[in-house]
């Protein structure tokens, strides 16, 4: 099971066209040797989509005790748990 890169912000277009590139990459390496792969980045960007793709303000990131209103790259017990549960739904899927 493989899991695609979620965005630090969908918004900022550099940052996700990067993503997206190396997701792209992750998915075909997948099938040669018949990965699953779990969607990451559209799990973070549904869950973020509230908060206007802000994925710091949608507490999908850890917060910086030190610096207000600013995350950390990786996730939170939220986005933790987002991620897993999307292995989880793809590992389901691919077992039907």
């Amino acid at each position: 099971m493989l899991v695609t890169y979620y965005s630090t912000d969908y918004t900022d277009q550099s940052t996700t066209q990067a993503v997206q590139a190396l997701n792209q990459v992750i998915t075909q390496q997948a099938g040669p040797f018949d990965a699953e792969v779990a969607d990451g980045y559209r799990a973070f960007a549904v869950a973020a989509s509230p908060a206007r793709g802000k994925t710091c303000n949608a507490g999908l990131l850890i917060k910086l005790p030190d610096a207000p209103g600013t995350c950390d790259i990786h996730p939170s017990p939220i986005g933790d748990a987002l991620l897993a549960g999307t292995v989880v739904y793809a590992a389901r899927a691919a077992a039907a």
